[in-house]
């Protein structure tokens, strides 16, 4: 999958250069990420991830890219629309799982429920079939596995994407409960 996926058929800019410093990935540190149109995402970024906001003047969809040096074979990216209704949110989501589902190793990609505090989501995963031989080399800037979907926050919704080339479940439990905790703010109102 490459990183260019599109996130409920939005496209995304490109992200800013991201450093990391070797930390627990276990620990995470409340950051405020500002986006275009006043926007800004609360979140509790894991130790040794490092997010860079994508150029605001040419935001479609206001975005953070998520990575770490210390392990290159993932990136998180976290986007924010002024989407509330959840029957849209959901049906959304549901596109993206069936598009993504043919070039998929499992041929389907059920959407799976998000609780989160507050608000409420849908996610699914798939695994790339063209690197389904353990002997395939995944290029730069592709990835293996994909977990995408999005959580309804109060006037936004978080959209996401988490890339990986090793089937981590660690980087999906760090990412999954950044994005439950997360929080969006507008124009000085909190959610």
């Amino acid at each position: 999958m490459k990183i260019a996926v599109l996130l409920l058929s939005f496209a995304v800019a490109s992200a800013a250069t991201l450093t990391a410093s070797a930390s627990d990935p276990k620990k995470a540190t409340p950051h405020d990420y500002e986006l275009a149109d006043g926007i800004v995402v609360l979140l509790d970024v894991p130790d040794g991830w490092t997010g860079g906001v994508a150029d605001k003047a040419n935001q479609r969809v206001p975005s953070i890219l998520f990575a770490s040096a210390a392990d290159p074979r993932f990136q998180v990216l976290v986007s924010v629309a002024p989407l509330t209704d959840a029957q849209q949110v959901e049906g959304g989501v549901k596109r993206d799982a069936d598009r993504f589902a043919p070039q998929s190793v499992e041929g389907k990609a059920p959407l799976r429920s998000l609780r989160a505090a507050p608000g409420q989501g849908w996610y699914f995963k798939v695994t790339d079939k063209q690197y389904a031989d353990p002997r395939s080399v995944v290029p730069a800037g592709e990835f293996k596995y994909l977990a995408q979907g999005a959580v309804i926050k109060g006037p936004m919704t978080l959209l996401f994407s988490f890339l990986t080339n090793d089937d981590s479940r660690e980087v999906e439990a760090a990412a999954l409960k950044m994005i439950r905790k997360a929080g969006v703010r507008q124009d000085g109102g909190s959610t």
